[in-house]
């Protein structure tokens, strides 16, 4: 059975390794991915607030790339490795409600060859690990049930901890889990020994939970148990907009599903008239989630029934890509692909629920984790994925429905004869079978060329812009108003170096949705990138009219500003974006990037000491971050901290020798230094990478000018001219050259961070 379960694994993985989707995944999964990475260089952005989202799975990502292992690929293969302990433990749950070994078999063989299981199990997501956590801490809180032990009271409520801080969805049955271990154990074995197991599995419950509330409560003085995503993720399934599955709060304009929790705080912040913590967020969504259903019930009302109907149904709902695309890919062809289907996870789904009513009243945890899972989940928003801990739960209990022979230590025994006790479930069965088989909302219809578009994505981040290409005008000929295939195309031409098509591009994109933000933030870009700042400015401004919390547009707004020389409003506009990072938690936009941008106008002020300041603290936060390193060399070199600057910039060389600014700047330093052969050699080598750029031949024109060869300095700064007729040190020099002044070497500014 786990054989065969591993061989499905081995050919999907296999499979979906060949595909763009596997290496550049979206939404949810690349969120967790950019989680990890920020953790390790230690630029966590919820390092002083309360966790968003429970922590486990992207401390999991972050430990995996710690040790050298790529999370992309390890993460999959060692949750396709958990989907198999996971039906082993579904077998040994099976056998634990008196199920034979036969049917324990397949029990393993059903929950190691759905083809759901597998599929979730290989994507960067926490669903494998609470599947894994759940039926583990199930199978041990039968266990210590029916051997009357209480460490198996215990290590269950560690396990179901670690399912919570996983996904906090499970604390509503933990917490009527509590209850009902405390009378069923005071029933049968007194009161003390009752408090006694209660008190057990409350404290090794709280194990994992208590020291993620005691650091939320440390950095963030705010009292949040896990997370502090819940009241958001209520109010998206609950509000007047809501379908009950898109993952969106209402009140949002998405183009292209841009939302960001800051827009999330900046709105509960308006409403209330003051700064909001984060749990006081949250709690601001539940009260508009539940003025809904006190506003609109019954609307509110028929909205809970779809959902319910959403969440059992056969169709599959998508929630980070089309997932019945995705399958298909990988195995479409194969002989086994039926395992994959979603009428196999509706079949198994009801089989299940007609098991579970077979089982003795004290024995049906798992009919019970079932029930109170769904219903949280229902009362949110619904996706196929947050359903899968609840279809792990019930295939255990499909074959003891299906094939046990007769009714053994967990079943009901009625009149003698196991039928008459399996009818009413038969029924159940069959009636949930048929009510959640129909897809009642067209949800069968799938978006052939929405897949298309996020494997275009995809494409695109993996630098393969000719397929990506290809790709987008493949959605465009299914589509030619495709949200966001024109603007994509404009930045492969941008990349391309294809300006004038480009900028063709992204008017498209704008005059089809003149409310996207990214396009006019792209268009400004274009602009800037071509030394047309004035230009550039009502592009970045209306990108934040759109979306005002755009930290890109607002540090695109900052550099066109410096570039105009208005220094001022630049560090306004930069201030701006530092106060957004500061309520971003996990969603965090790049704030080593708005220190690194700050650092660069400071120092464009003249204000050396307080850009070194900026820099460093980008540099605090990551170490890896190339402009900044580049920019505290300038600014130390231009203070006259020569060895530091030397220091700084030999470093970004060290990681990028082909970095032409920290050459011209490393040149700059060793010319102060005296160390004439070491900067003429930094001056050529950044003039054979960049011949059009005049920085390096002024270097070298002042190293002239220093030998007394007042000839060459003429023709090097005549040259640089050329190439740039507005380059002032160059025609200050020369002006001075010809009225017989000498020009002493200076520091030449680099640019920092350029706009994307």
């Amino acid at each position: 059975m786990l054989a065969f379960g591993a061989f499905l694994r081995v050919q999907y993985g296999a499979a979906y390794m060949e595909s763009a989707r596997f290496w550049a995944p979206q939404n949810d999964p690349q969120a967790y991915l950019a989680q990890a990475r920020q953790l390790c260089t230690g630029s966590n952005p919820a390092a002083a607030a309360p966790y968003f989202k429970a922590p486990f799975y992207p401390y999991w990502l972050a430990a995996l790339s710690v040790i050298g292992l790529n999370p992309l690929v390890w993460a999959r293969w060692l949750q396709w490795g958990l989907g198999l302990l996971s039906a082993l433990l579904g077998g040994a749950i099976t056998r634990e409600l008196g199920g034979q070994r036969s049917t324990a078999l397949v029990a393993i063989a059903l929950l190691g060859w759905t083809g759901s299981f597998i599929y979730f199990e290989g994507e960067v997501l926490f669903t494998a690990w609470i599947v894994c956590f759940d039926l583990a801490a199930m199978l041990v809180l039968l266990r210590g049930q029916r051997l009357n032990s209480g460490w198996r009271y215990a290590l269950s409520g560690l396990l179901w901890g670690l399912s919570a801080i996983t996904r906090p969805t499970v604390l509503p049955f933990l917490a009527l889990a509590v209850l009902l271990i405390l009378w069923g154990e005071t029933s049968r074995r007194g009161f003390r020994t009752g408090v006694v197991r209660t008190s057990l599995f409350v404290l090794a419950l709280a194990l994992p939970i208590l020291p993620v509330t005691v650091r939320n409560y440390y950095v963030g003085h705010d009292l949040v148990l896990i997370s502090s995503q819940g009241g958001i993720a209520f109010y998206t399934g609950n509000n007047p907009d809501s379908d009950g599955a898109f993952g969106s709060p209402a009140g949002f304009k998405i183009i292209g599903g841009n939302w960001e929790y800051y827009d999330c705080v900046r709105m509960a912040e308006q409403a209330r008239g003051r700064t909001l913590r984060p749990s006081e967020v949250s709690r601001f969504f539940v009260e508009k989630g539940l003025h809904y259903w006190q506003e609109q019930p019954l609307a509110a009302l028929r909205l809970w029934g779809r959902k319910a109907l959403l969440f059992m149904g056969r169709p599959r709902i998508a929630n980070n890509q089309d997932l019945d695309v995705v399958i298909t890919e990988n195995v479409a062809g194969h002989w086994w692909a039926g395992l994959f289907s979603p009428g196999w996870d509706a079949l198994l789904w009801s089989l299940g629920l007609g098991g579970g009513l077979l089982l003795q009243r004290d024995r049906r945890w798992p009919l019970l984790f079932i029930v109170i899972y769904s219903l949280t989940v229902v009362s949110y928003f619904v996706a196929t994925r947050y359903r899968m801990p609840v279809l792990a739960c019930a295939i255990p209990l499909a074959p003891l429905f299906l094939v046990d022979p007769g009714p053994r230590n967990g079943f009901v025994r009625a009149a003698h004869s196991p039928q008459l006790g399996r009818l009413p479930a038969l029924g159940v069965s069959l009636a949930i079978l048929l009510l959640t088989w129909n897809d009642w909302f067209g949800l069968d219809v799938h978006a052939p060329t929405q897949a298309e578009f996020a494997r275009a994505v995809s494409l695109l981040e993996l630098q393969r812009d000719a397929q990506a290409k290809a790709a987008l005008q493949k959605v465009l000929a299914e589509d030619p108003s495709y949200p966001r295939a024109w603007l994509n195309l404009g930045v492969i031409a941008r990349r391309a170096g294809q300006a004038d098509e480009a900028e063709a591009a992204f008017r498209k994109e704008l005059s089809l949705h003149p409310d996207d933000p990214l396009a006019a933030n792209n268009l400004g870009a274009l602009f800037l990138e071509a030394e047309r700042p004035k230009e550039a400015l009502p592009w970045f401004q209306r990108a934040q009219k759109l979306q005002p919390n755009y930290v890109r547009a607002i540090r695109n707004e900052a550099l066109a500003y410096a570039k105009l020389g208005a220094t001022g409003p630049a560090l306004e506009a930069l201030d701006r974006a530092l106060a957004i990072c500061e309520v971003a938690v996990e969603y965090q936009p790049d704030l080593v990037g708005v220190l690194t941008d700050r650092g660069a106008v400071l120092a464009q002020q003249g204000r050396l000491q307080a850009a070194a300041q900026e820099y460093r603290r980008a540099l605090a936060i990551n170490p890896e971050r190339r402009e900044a390193r580049l920019g505290l060399g300038s600014v130390l070199g231009r203070a006259g901290e020569l060895q530091a600057a030397g220091r700084e910039l030999a470093a970004v060389l060290d990681a990028d020798p082909g970095c032409f600014e920290a050459l011209v700047d490393l040149g700059n330093v060793r010319a102060a230094q005296g160390h004439t052969m070491e900067a003429r050699h930094c001056y050529e080598k950044a003039l054979l990478l960049s011949p059009q750029r005049p920085e390096p031949l002024f270097g070298l024109a002042a190293l002239a000018l220093r030998e007394g060869d007042d000839h060459l300095a003429r023709e090097q700064l005549e040259a640089c001219l050329r190439l740039r007729n507005d380059f002032q040190p160059a025609r200050q020099a020369l002006a001075a050259l010809e009225s017989h002044q000498s020009t002493p070497s200076k520091a030449v500014d680099s640019s920092s961070d350029g706009p994307e």
